[in-house]
């Protein structure tokens, strides 16, 4: 089992610390020690005996060896290969290229699941088409409130390139512009934020000072202070953020003698609403039927508000995660402060 969950994290590593040079006798280096336990759950002692391997006793007292269990020329040859394809699906402004490197990457959490480009690409469609013009404002800013993969900022990175190609004509300025005053991201830890700045940046990585930092905004969302520690994580008490995006987290697992998992994506909704004008996520979306563990205050609270938008309405989470089963479905949705939308009150899905 720890072979079989050690094997399901190699991408993940790859993506986040992996470059043309990286083997199997090299593998752990550049990663710290709690980084690589935390990403492939052994430590790297343990992965050292299991590429090396070590001397033990058996139950007949008689001290045998064990050789090792990876295959060196195999495992390199997966890690080029790996890469290889990474770098092909790497130009997030190629249109044709429809798979993502992520599609390749098994998923480590259920808070950690990637949400597939088409679905990214429709919640900024929604977006743009409610807010025509908006990708051609050199001074809007953007931020995803729980970055995973970095999907939701490319994209984002994407329609500014393309609308601010008359207001920033020259194309290293307009992409450092992008990137240095409208594009940010909080990632839950170290190695996702890696993961995110690598796909985000590219080769642009080492030449500006990166608006994606490693911050798990939980406790924050749960206490409402995001803002305050949004002030804190990125130096400025001035900075103001127009729209949010992304996929918050949806539960925090049963802690103690309990036997329900928590849900935490409603506070991430309450802070998103609270700190932008426009906000679009995708959540669980029992609250639409006034169910699940989210409190009913709240339910009622979404139901009646003015400023809250359905998008689209998923019934079977498998129609966008396929490997996770969510009940109720999964909900994109369209918060703006500044709009009427009258409210949901009752949800009645169009089948």
């Amino acid at each position: 089992d720890h072979l079989r969950g050690f094997a399901r994290t190699i991408p993940s590593f790859l993506m986040a610390y992996g470059d043309e040079n990286t083997t199997l006798y090299n593998f752990e280096h550049k990663a710290d020690a709690k980084e690589f336990e935390e990403l492939t759950s052994i430590t790297k002692e343990d992965f050292r005996k299991l590429r090396d391997g070590f001397n033990y006793v058996n139950e007949n007292g008689e001290e045998k060896r064990y050789e090792g269990f990876f295959d060196e020329i195999v495992f390199n040859a997966s890690i080029q290969e790996f890469l290889a394809k990474k770098e092909a699906l790497s130009d997030y402004f190629d249109e044709a290229v429809q798979e993502d490197i992520f599609d390749y990457i098994p998923a480590q959490k259920t808070n950690q699941i990637f949400t597939p480009k088409p679905v990214v690409r429709r919640m900024v469609d929604f977006l743009e088409k409610e807010n025509p013009g908006i990708f051609t404002d050199p001074d809007k800013k953007y931020l995803d409130l729980y970055t995973k993969s970095g999907l939701f900022l490319a994209e984002i990175v994407r329609r500014l390139y393309q609308g601010l190609e008359s207001v920033i004509p020259d194309k290293t300025e307009r992409i450092c512009h992008i990137f240095r005053h409208q594009v940010y991201g909080v990632a839950p830890t170290q190695i996702i934020q890696n993961i995110a700045e690598n796909f985000v940046y590219g080769e642009k990585k080492e030449e500006i000072k990166s608006r994606i930092v490693a911050h798990d905004l939980t406790p924050e969302a749960q206490r409402g202070t995001v803002q305050e520690k949004l002030y804190e994580l990125f130096g400025d008490e001035t900075l103001k953020f127009d729209v949010i995006i992304g996929n918050p987290p949806y539960q925090e697992e049963a802690k103690g003698t309990g036997t329900r998992d928590q849900p935490l994506y409603h506070y991430f909704m309450d802070e998103a609403f609270s700190i932008a004008d426009k906000t679009c996520l995708i959540t669980p979306a029992r609250f639409l039927f006034d169910a699940g563990q989210t409190p009913k205050a709240w339910n009622r609270k979404m139901l009646d508000d003015e400023h809250l938008k359905v998008i689209e309405y998923y019934s079977s989470s498998k129609m966008v995660f396929d490997m996770v089963d969510i009940k109720g479905g999964v909900v994109i949705t369209l918060y703006d402060k500044n709009k009427n939308y009258n409210k949901i009150n009752v949800f009645t899905p169009h089948l």
